[in-house]
């Protein structure tokens, strides 16, 4: 009986969470049959060109920079990297110079 008042509490759950996006979703319908009833079909074309031509711009000009700029990062990381391990190498070096000073 326990396992069913669980199964129940999830359901239940589970049934609230999908009315809450199904309100949400009608939301977001009725804002956008909102914002598009004023637009004529010309008005639609020309929005459309500025999303193609703002796209189009990101593509051509910002995406190549951002990916420079990444690239760059990525190069001194791995050059970081590189230097972590010869640090590495040091330590060890000195750990057994100290070891053997200990020794003296």
């Amino acid at each position: 009986q326990g396992k069913m008042q669980e199964q129940m509490d999830a359901q239940t759950s589970s049934l609230h969470s999908a009315e809450m996006k199904l309100a949400s979703s009608e939301q977001t319908l009725k804002e956008l049959k909102r914002d598009l009833s004023g637009f004529s079909a010309e008005e639609m074309i020309k929005r459309i060109q500025e999303d193609v031509k703002m796209s189009q711009m990101l593509v051509t000009d910002k995406l190549p920079k951002d990916t420079d700029v990444m690239s760059q990062k990525l190069r001194t990381l791995h050059a970081t990297l590189n230097e972590n391990v010869d640090l590495q190498a040091l330590q060890h070096k000195v750990a057994t110079m100290e070891a053997e000073v200990a020794s003296l």
